[in-house]
């Protein structure tokens, strides 16, 4: 019996188990010091999203027209007023992490737990406000530097359109006066549009829009120098084809001289405000009546006479054979219209050649 009472007494006890949990307000301390661990990571990752803006913006506007520039001064700006705050909340995280209790057993100790929780709660608000501010910033600087780059290509092709506008007023408004207009009209209207596109920056408009704008008009500017170029190459035909049409009317002029017939006037243009429209030479025959002669611009020449029609076919010989010894310039002459009147004379001209001096009376309307 004594055995048996002693055995037990040495028996062990044997491994046991339970379940635990934590008081509610060491929950909430807890939760409350994890949080608050959080929101410090947070806010150093935001300094460094904040600071790369910064570099990034100073980087810009270092290279940027005046209009970005002062744009992106503004948010260069805003982004150091937020690393401010940022370390205002940074300065609130560790007072609110020092002023918690260790325990949570007095109603002290609760108090500043409860306390601690509303702190972080409105922290927590500021730092996504502040992210978004941050990011919101980030976008816009980056998309002023993609308008900047816009604006330097829209200033260069403005000024390029310009300037090959300027440029072509000799011969494009000498030889297509209405279409020159035109073109010098578009390009005022695309200064206009920049300078106002530009006062919008200055004033607030949303840099993407902006941006828009400003492609929108380089693409213009461009297409207004390809319409330079096709009407400056029409206007060069149009010279091209004066250059030989003086010619003839040198030409014609000396032969005419060699004639022994007297000009009436000198020569002039149909319509005085179009060198278009034909050169009129009018020619006193002395005996045989006056011929008037209308030079075109596409090669053509009407001869308009009253001379007896045998003696008119002579006198038109007789030109068709100097034009085409002396200056190489190869006429026939054809009578049109029943009645016979007007006639006309084709011309066609060879390569121009080096041919010697003409006689005095020579001359042609430049």
């Amino acid at each position: 019996m004594v055995q048996e009472v002693k055995e037990r007494g040495r028996q062990m006890s044997g491994i046991k188990g339970t379940d635990w949990g934590l008081d509610p307000w060491l929950e909430r301390l807890m939760q409350v010091r994890g949080d608050l661990a959080k929101m410090e990571e947070s806010c150093h990752a935001l300094r460094g999203m904040i600071e790369s803006a910064q570099q990034a913006v100073s980087e810009s506007i270092q290279s940027s027209q005046q209009d970005i520039r002062m744009r992106l001064g503004g948010i260069s700006d805003a982004l150091q007023g937020g690393l401010l705050q940022l370390a205002e909340m940074l300065g609130s995280l560790k007072t609110t992490g020092e002023r918690l209790p260790s325990r949570t057993g007095t109603p002290k100790e609760r108090n500043a737990i409860t306390a601690a929780q509303g702190a972080t709660g409105r922290m927590q608000q500021e730092i996504a406000g502040l992210q978004e501010r941050v990011a919101r910033l980030s976008d816009e600087a980056y998309r002023l530097t993609c308008a900047d780059a816009s604006l330097r290509e829209a200033l260069e092709q403005v000024r390029e359109s310009g300037a090959h506008i300027a440029s072509a007023e000799g011969i494009c408004g000498k030889w297509m006066p209405a279409g020159y207009q035109q073109l010098r009209d578009e390009q005022e209207n695309l200064e206009r549009r920049l300078e106002e596109t530009r006062s919008r920056l200055a004033q607030g408009q949303d840099a993407e829009a902006f941006d828009r704008e400003l492609q929108a008009i380089s693409r213009d500017a461009r297409e207004l120098k390809d319409k330079l170029v096709s009407l400056r190459s029409e206007a060069e035909s149009k010279e091209d084809q004066q250059r030989r049409r003086m010619y003839v009317l040198r030409a014609l002029r000396v032969v005419c001289g060699e004639l022994g017939f007297h000009e009436l006037e000198d020569p002039s243009y149909e319509d005085p405000e179009d060198r278009g429209t034909a050169v009129v030479q009018r020619f006193d025959t002395l005996d045989r009546g006056v011929i008037t002669f209308r030079i075109h611009l596409d090669g053509r020449i009407e001869s308009d006479s009253r001379i007896q029609l045998e003696a008119c076919d002579e006198e038109h010989e007789r030109i068709s054979q100097l034009l085409q010894e002396e200056f190489g310039v190869i006429t026939e002459f054809r009578r049109v219209g029943d009645d016979g009147l007007p006639e006309i004379m084709d011309a066609e001209r060879m390569p121009l050649p080096r041919r010697r001096e003409t006689r005095k009376g020579s001359g042609g309307k430049g």
